[in-house]
């Protein structure tokens, strides 16, 4: 029988790897997981990091679903399916998500679902509203969350603020190398900018050496 403990850092294992770039260590790790306990909602969240990355957005939304069923109360679901719906473009379901996701006042990732959801749909003034001093302090220590904030800044095009923004993430740990260089919509407008190739090639001799720094 698995000990509780190894179940835990099965699962962080998992998603480090989901994280940095790495899904072929990554999806085993975690399908072992999920045959161990299937209804774990951080498991299904490891594997929609992983459809999420590989720009498999609806099959993400599913196991973010599945993710909040057993975990309904956890703030960051509404916040993971609007960065998918941003990418994929879906202006509807961004509406439709914003009117069923709890006031920006009630939890921080709930403020930065709708900075993204606004941002998508170009409400300047709403995002400027939103976007307190209290709340880029809330965020400013988590790469997820400062990459989704950079997201709604280059969706703005606030150049300045989404490298500002981007470049703490990476500094974080968001080392995703070709989904951030390459493959992310949300982040097009950046990519003409010198400063975001300084970044990138940050994150490209990082991850190149991840593997060496996990294993010694």
């Amino acid at each position: 029988m698995s000990h509780p403990s190894d179940l835990q850092h099965g699962l962080w294992l998992g998603l480090g790897w989901a994280w940095t770039g790495f899904p072929e260590r990554a999806l085993p790790v975690l399908e072992r997981q999920l045959a161990v306990d299937p209804h774990s909602s951080y498991i299904h969240f490891g594997l929609g990091i992983l459809a999420f990355y590989e720009q498999r957005y609806d099959a993400a939304i599913e196991h973010y679903q599945r993710a909040e069923q057993y975990m309904p109360e956890h703030p960051g679901w509404s916040m993971v399916t609007a960065q998918i719906l941003a990418s994929q473009g879906n202006a509807e379901g961004l509406r439709r998500l914003m009117s069923s996701t709890p006031a920006p006042e009630s939890h921080h990732l709930s403020r930065l679902c709708h900075i993204l959801c606004h941002a998508w749909l170009g409400n300047n003034e709403a995002v400027e509203r939103l976007d307190t001093v209290g709340y880029r302090e809330a965020i400013w220590s988590d790469f997820q969350y400062t990459y989704i904030q950079a997201q709604a800044h280059s969706l703005l095009s606030r150049k300045d603020d989404a490298l500002r923004w981007l470049g703490h993430s990476c500094q974080l740990g968001n080392i995703h190398y070709l989904y951030l260089s390459k493959l992310d919509p949300i982040l097009e407008s950046l990519r003409s900018d010198p400063r975001f190739d300084k970044i990138m090639e940050r994150v490209r001799v990082r991850r190149e050496g991840f593997e060496a720094e996990v294993f010694g």
